[in-house]
């Protein structure tokens, strides 16, 4: 998992848009098909790729075009408040978004803090507030094999829940030892070569 610290900054036209149209209409607003919104969504998507360095901010793979999606680490559907909460908004790919995965389970801690997001705590490690070195623990040195008996229980939360101690996330996971010191640029070389039609 990614430790990321670049969350998208909003403009005050954004901001604006945010909190007086999209943010009362909580998840529909995320549904909203106005220009100003496909708009601001586009530009979270791109920078959450670029500050991502190109990779799904779950499982660290490299975003393939049309292979990756916005995500709310607090699901939408439960917390529609918090659409559009820049921390909240993560790239993944296809297939950490899927819902056979993390799809709508609830990740944060009871209680629940509606007002604040930043004042809540996560039951999964949260890839903001939290440093994944701190929480998963491997066997090997390419990080491909988890340690639960070191791992926090928000590393185990999140392998439970993303199913990262099956055979396919292994495999990724030995795809992603093998790239994970690329540069940003030939990352994203790579996925375009591998993506273009």
């Amino acid at each position: 998992m990614l430790n990321l610290i670049d969350p998208i900054r909003y403009t005050e036209e954004e901001l604006a848009h945010v909190n007086c149209v999209l943010k009362p209409m909580k998840e529909a607003g995320w549904k909203d098909q106005k220009e100003n919104t496909k708009s601001l969504k586009h530009r979270i998507s791109e920078h959450t790729i670029v500050a991502q360095g190109c990779r799904c901010a779950y499982c660290e793979s490299v975003l393939l075009r049309g292979a990756q999606a916005i995500e709310h680490v607090a699901p939408k559907g439960i917390y529609g408040e918090f659409c559009f909460e820049p921390f909240n908004l993560v790239t993944v790919c296809t297939s950490c978004n899927s819902t056979s995965n993390k799809g709508e389970v609830d990740t944060v801690k009871a209680p629940v803090n509606n007002a604040d997001y930043t004042a809540n705590r996560f039951k999964m490690v949260h890839p903001y507030f939290d440093n994944p070195e701190e929480h998963f623990k491997f066997i090997d040195d390419d990080k491909t094999l988890f340690d639960k008996t070191k791992s926090s229980p928000e590393a185990i939360f999140t392998i439970n829940m993303m199913h990262w101690d099956e055979q396919w996330a292994y495999r990724q996971r030995s795809v992603n030892a093998r790239t994970r010191d690329l540069p940003r640029d030939v990352l994203k070389m790579v996925s375009e070569i591998v993506t273009y039609r």
